[in-house]
């Protein structure tokens, strides 16, 4: 747990092999900026990201839940401002991610990747909202990964950008 609100040159990562995996942290106040956000990094590391109120913008580098490990972002609140960067989810092969969106609001991500080379589950239910991925949100992108997305609630607008689902030969979405 961070002695403070993190900046914009900060990494945020939760659950990391060797430092503090079970990794937990939950947003709830207004101004969290970081450079990027990993959930989830690596090995047999499990992470967790709560966002209840508040906001976190990762500005400056692509963020992973599940990156090469097992991670989850429950949103019941607040905003993740993506930044204009990419969000994967489920990244690396081997790995396992879930963001569970039932409100708030995830917005200006560059692509969304649910299972881009891992394991993705986007959930989306309740008031929860995912309002315009920058270029194209990608459900099982690379060969061997796995994506699904299921919308039980809230909306999602993907701002007339592509929908690709199964991208590449051998993935499932």
């Amino acid at each position: 747990s961070p002695a403070s609100v993190p900046t914009g040159s900060d990494l945020a990562i939760i659950g990391h092999t060797g430092y503090a995996s079970p990794g937990t942290c939950t947003v709830d106040t207004a101004g969290s900026v970081c450079s990027a956000v990993y959930v989830g990094h690596s090995g047999a590391a499990v992470g967790t990201l709560k966002i209840t109120g508040g906001d976190i913008t990762p500005g400056s580098g692509f963020s992973a839940i599940g990156d090469s490990a097992r991670g989850s972002v429950l949103q019941s609140g607040g905003m993740w401002n993506g930044g204009g960067m990419n969000l994967h989810i489920g990244n690396a092969a081997g790995s396992d991610g879930t963001y569970q969106l039932t409100g708030g609001i995830l917005t200006n991500c560059g692509t969304i990747y649910v299972g881009a080379s891992g394991t993705g589950a986007f959930e989306l239910g309740g008031s929860g909202s995912v309002e315009g991925s920058g270029t194209s949100t990608l459900i099982g992108h690379a060969n061997g990964a796995t994506g699904t997305v299921t919308q039980a609630g809230g909306t999602w607008d993907n701002n007339s950008r592509d929908l690709v689902v199964g991208n590449q030969a051998g993935s499932i979405g």
